[in-house]
Formats: C-alpha cells, sequence, structure tokens
C-alpha cells in the first residue's frame, strides 16, 4: 500500500477510537445525570450542564476546548465527586492532619 493511503487509514482509526470514547464517557455522564446538555461560553470553551447548572464542581476545572473533552472531564469528575462522597471520612481534612502529623 502506499504512505498516503497508510495515513488515511490511521487517522481513520483514531476518530473511531474517539467516538467510541466519545459514546462511552457521554453514556456515562447520563446514567448519573439524564438531563446533562453541552453548553458554549462566549469565549469558545464547553461545558456540560443539567438543569442550567454546571455538574464539574468541587474545584475541577469545567471549562474545555473540545465538545470531546468536556465529556471525557465530565465522566472523570462525576466517578471522583461519587468516590468522595461516598468516602467522606476518608477525605476529611482533620483525619488526614491525624494520619499525616
Amino acid at each position: 500500500m502506499k504512505k498516503r493511503k497508510l495515513r488515511y487509514l490511521q487517522t481513520r482509526h483514531n476518530e473511531v477510537d474517539i467516538r467510541q470514547q466519545f459514546e462511552v464517557c457521554k453514556k456515562a455522564v447520563t446514567k448519573k445525570h439524564p438531563q446533562a446538555l453541552t453548553q458554549c461560553t462566549p469565549n469558545g470553551k464547553y461545558y456540560i450542564t443539567e438543569g442550567g447548572k454546571n455538574i464539574i464542581t468541587d474545584g475541577f476545572q469545567s471549562h474545555f476546548d473540545s465538545v470531546y473533552d468536556a465529556w471525557k472531564y465530565a465522566s472523570i469528575c462525576t466517578h471522583a465527586q461519587r468516590t468522595i462522597q461516598r468516602n467522606a471520612k476518608m477525605f476529611d481534612i482533620e483525619s488526614i492532619n491525624r494520619k499525616v502529623g
């Protein structure tokens, strides 16, 4: 095969992988937040909202350059927020200071 054709197949394969990853991330977020939507700021940054409220909170970065990044980090942040809520005692600052100090 010609090099040009190989490059096309390689980029096409990457596009399919990104689409699959996007669908997985979006499914994970919409499972927890069924009304989640993509919103855009006037600066061209994207974020995910539910009921007009940004779902990424607690000090995480909430505005991203692409829709894919917004959904990807929303899935990561919702998982992290769920973990922190379940294990509130472990993430309590006083208990951390007692263990360290």
